[in-house]
């Protein structure tokens, strides 16, 4: 958005035919994917840019946790209270920010594959698209085993991706 303001192009490629990548919610707003942000003011910032409304992160309540004897849900959640949560879930935010682009800007079910840099220091994303900067906003472990760069990147930053854990990646959301 305010790189458009500025006059960049963009381009967002989207693999899923849906905008928000990891955040995804059910249509009442239980988060799926991402659940909250602490401590991150431009996540806040970016919310509000948007109006979209917080709502309190709840520490009360039981969970599998608790019932099976490990801990009290409160101590569960790593976040604490002041994590900021948003009403309809992160993918309402991601909808809500995506909607603030010019139209086009977002292609769904664009899978990319193969990332290439030429001489000229211009790159071509997957032989079509021709652009100057590429951001990839992927867990590490995706790009490492599923994409290819030209030049490649070094085999020791690749095995160091492949291997990155996902943070809360292991953790299970039951609705």
């Amino acid at each position: 958005r305010q790189l458009q303001r500025r006059g960049a192009r963009i381009v967002v490629l989207e693999a899923r035919e849906r905008v928000g990548g990891r955040a995804l919610a059910t249509p009442s707003g239980v988060d799926l994917g991402c659940s909250w942000a602490w401590g991150e003011p431009r996540v806040a910032a970016l919310g509000a840019a948007v109006s979209a409304a917080a709502v309190d992160q709840r520490c009360d309540g039981a969970c599998s946790g608790e019932l099976y004897g490990m801990g009290a849900a409160s101590k569960m959640i790593p976040c604490g209270p002041d994590a900021t949560r948003w009403k309809g879930g992160y993918g309402a935010l991601a909808r809500r920010l995506a909607d603030q682009l010019e139209p086009g800007t977002i292609r769904l079910g664009v899978r990319v594959r193969r990332i290439q840099r030429d001489g000229a220091g211009a790159c071509r994303v997957d032989g079509t698209l021709r652009c100057r900067r590429v951001v990839l906003a992927v867990p590490p472990a995706i790009w490492a085993t599923r994409m290819e760069f030209a030049p490649d990147v070094s085999p020791e930053r690749r095995q160091f991706a492949r291997e990155c854990a996902t943070w809360c990646g292991d953790w299970a959301k039951v609705v």
